[in-house]
Protein backbone atom coordinates (compact mmCIF):
# COMPACT_ATOMS: atom_id res chain seq x y z
CA UNK A 1 0.00 0.00 0.00
CA UNK A 2 1.38 3.42 -0.88
CA UNK A 3 2.19 5.50 2.24
CA UNK A 4 1.89 9.12 1.56
CA UNK A 5 4.26 11.56 3.89
CA UNK A 6 4.39 15.42 4.14
CA UNK A 7 6.91 17.00 6.16
CA UNK A 8 7.72 20.73 6.31
CA UNK A 9 9.88 23.50 8.24
CA UNK A 10 7.54 26.19 8.87
CA UNK A 11 8.32 29.71 10.85
CA UNK A 12 11.34 27.39 12.52
CA UNK A 13 9.26 24.75 13.31
CA UNK A 14 9.50 20.93 11.90
CA UNK A 15 6.13 18.74 10.95
CA UNK A 16 5.67 15.00 10.12
CA UNK A 17 2.67 13.03 9.10
CA UNK A 18 2.11 10.02 7.78
CA UNK A 19 -0.91 8.30 6.34
CA UNK A 20 -2.30 6.10 4.66
CA UNK A 21 -4.62 5.93 1.37
CA UNK A 22 -7.99 7.95 2.14
CA UNK A 23 -6.53 9.37 4.89
CA UNK A 24 -6.29 7.18 7.76
CA UNK A 25 -3.43 8.53 9.65
CA UNK A 26 -0.22 6.50 10.48
CA UNK A 27 1.80 8.67 12.78
CA UNK A 28 2.30 12.73 13.12
CA UNK A 29 5.13 14.44 14.74
CA UNK A 30 5.54 18.30 15.84
CA UNK A 31 7.65 21.11 17.14
CA UNK A 32 10.57 19.11 18.88
CA UNK A 33 13.96 20.25 18.81
CA UNK A 34 15.12 16.87 16.61
CA UNK A 35 12.52 17.20 14.07
CA UNK A 36 12.99 21.09 13.70
CA UNK A 37 16.52 20.04 13.06
CA UNK A 38 15.91 17.39 11.16
CA UNK A 39 13.30 19.26 8.73
CA UNK A 40 15.58 22.25 8.43
CA UNK A 41 18.38 19.72 7.27
CA UNK A 42 16.35 18.74 4.46
CA UNK A 43 15.19 22.27 3.74
CA UNK A 44 19.19 23.10 3.32
CA UNK A 45 19.38 20.09 1.10
CA UNK A 46 16.62 20.74 -1.09
CA UNK A 47 17.30 24.91 -1.01
CA UNK A 48 19.72 23.43 -4.14
CA UNK A 49 16.20 23.81 -6.27
CA UNK A 50 15.97 26.96 -5.02
CA UNK A 51 19.73 28.44 -4.72
CA UNK A 52 19.35 31.86 -4.09
CA UNK A 53 17.93 31.23 -0.32
CA UNK A 54 21.84 29.42 -0.30
CA UNK A 55 23.10 32.93 -0.54
CA UNK A 56 25.67 34.28 1.84
CA UNK A 57 24.63 38.27 1.28
CA UNK A 58 21.84 40.15 1.98
CA UNK A 59 20.39 42.46 -0.68
CA UNK A 60 22.40 45.32 0.70
CA UNK A 61 25.57 43.45 0.29
CA UNK A 62 25.73 42.62 4.53
CA UNK A 63 26.96 39.19 5.25
CA UNK A 64 23.92 37.15 5.86
CA UNK A 65 24.57 36.80 10.02
CA UNK A 66 22.41 33.61 10.34
CA UNK A 67 24.38 31.36 6.76
CA UNK A 68 27.67 30.77 6.52
CA UNK A 69 29.81 28.51 4.24
CA UNK A 70 33.15 26.94 5.48
CA UNK A 71 35.17 25.67 2.48
CA UNK A 72 36.94 22.63 3.59
CA UNK A 73 40.41 21.98 4.31
CA UNK A 74 40.82 18.28 2.48
CA UNK A 75 38.51 18.61 -0.45
CA UNK A 76 38.32 22.13 -2.85
CA UNK A 77 34.91 20.85 -4.21
CA UNK A 78 33.22 20.70 -0.83
CA UNK A 79 32.05 22.90 1.81
CA UNK A 80 29.85 23.22 4.38
CA UNK A 81 27.06 24.94 5.19
CA UNK A 82 25.88 26.04 8.90
CA UNK A 83 22.66 27.55 9.09
CA UNK A 84 20.93 29.01 12.32
CA UNK A 85 17.46 29.81 12.18
CA UNK A 86 14.97 30.28 14.88
CA UNK A 87 17.30 28.71 17.42
CA UNK A 88 18.12 25.51 15.32
CA UNK A 89 21.37 24.98 14.44
CA UNK A 90 22.50 22.77 11.56
CA UNK A 91 25.54 21.96 9.20
CA UNK A 92 25.25 19.91 5.97
CA UNK A 93 28.20 19.26 4.13
CA UNK A 94 28.26 19.90 -0.21
CA UNK A 95 29.99 18.48 -2.85
CA UNK A 96 30.63 19.88 -6.03
CA UNK A 97 31.35 18.80 -9.69
CA UNK A 98 34.83 19.77 -10.24
CA UNK A 99 34.24 21.27 -13.76
CA UNK A 100 30.73 22.84 -13.64
CA UNK A 101 31.15 23.72 -9.70
CA UNK A 102 27.25 22.53 -9.43
CA UNK A 103 25.79 20.58 -6.44
CA UNK A 104 26.66 17.05 -6.74
CA UNK A 105 25.86 15.57 -3.43
CA UNK A 106 25.15 16.56 0.42
CA UNK A 107 25.49 14.23 3.78
CA UNK A 108 25.24 15.09 7.63
CA UNK A 109 24.71 13.09 10.79
CA UNK A 110 20.85 14.02 11.09
CA UNK A 111 17.85 12.57 13.75
CA UNK A 112 16.37 10.08 12.97
CA UNK A 113 13.03 8.26 14.74
CA UNK A 114 13.89 4.38 15.56
CA UNK A 115 10.67 3.31 17.39
CA UNK A 116 10.16 5.79 20.07
CA UNK A 117 13.51 7.10 20.10
CA UNK A 118 16.13 9.20 18.39
CA UNK A 119 19.37 8.45 16.89
CA UNK A 120 22.16 10.16 14.46
CA UNK A 121 22.51 8.42 10.78
CA UNK A 122 24.01 9.35 8.27
CA UNK A 123 21.92 11.12 5.54
CA UNK A 124 22.78 12.02 1.69
CA UNK A 125 21.28 13.52 -1.05
CA UNK A 126 21.99 13.42 -4.42
CA UNK A 127 21.40 15.89 -7.35
CA UNK A 128 20.69 15.11 -10.75
CA UNK A 129 19.41 16.43 -14.40
CA UNK A 130 20.53 20.20 -13.70
CA UNK A 131 18.01 22.55 -16.11
CA UNK A 132 18.54 26.18 -16.77
CA UNK A 133 15.26 27.36 -15.29
CA UNK A 134 14.43 31.01 -14.40
CA UNK A 135 17.87 32.35 -15.24
CA UNK A 136 19.38 29.59 -12.21
CA UNK A 137 20.90 26.12 -13.44
CA UNK A 138 18.71 23.52 -10.95
CA UNK A 139 18.89 20.54 -10.29
CA UNK A 140 15.50 18.50 -11.69
CA UNK A 141 15.52 15.28 -9.84
CA UNK A 142 16.57 14.65 -6.60
CA UNK A 143 17.40 11.55 -4.12
CA UNK A 144 17.61 11.38 -0.53
CA UNK A 145 17.88 8.81 2.36
CA UNK A 146 19.90 7.31 5.58
CA UNK A 147 23.24 5.32 4.94
CA UNK A 148 22.94 3.12 7.61
CA UNK A 149 25.75 1.33 9.35
CA UNK A 150 27.12 -1.73 7.71
CA UNK A 151 25.05 -1.00 4.69
CA UNK A 152 26.65 -0.10 0.92
CA UNK A 153 23.59 1.81 -0.56
CA UNK A 154 21.21 4.56 0.62
CA UNK A 155 18.36 3.79 1.74
CA UNK A 156 16.00 6.01 0.11
CA UNK A 157 13.20 8.53 1.99
CA UNK A 158 12.90 10.92 -0.78
CA UNK A 159 12.97 10.27 -4.30
CA UNK A 160 11.44 13.08 -6.44
CA UNK A 161 11.55 15.32 -9.95
CA UNK A 162 10.78 18.25 -10.27
CA UNK A 163 9.05 19.37 -13.84
CA UNK A 164 7.96 22.90 -12.92
CA UNK A 165 9.58 25.88 -11.55
CA UNK A 166 8.05 29.26 -11.02
CA UNK A 167 10.58 31.47 -9.07
CA UNK A 168 8.96 34.78 -7.75
CA UNK A 169 11.59 37.19 -6.74
CA UNK A 170 11.21 40.71 -5.34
Amino acid sequence: LPIHVRDAYVCGMGMLKAQMPFGLPIMRMDDSPELNEGELLRWCAEAVMFPLALVWMTKSGEENSTLKWHSSDVDENAATLEFNHNGTNVRLNFNFDSQTHLVTSMHCMRPRMVGTLTERARWEGYCYDYERRGGMIVPTRMECGWKLDNQKEVELYFKGKNESFIYLMS
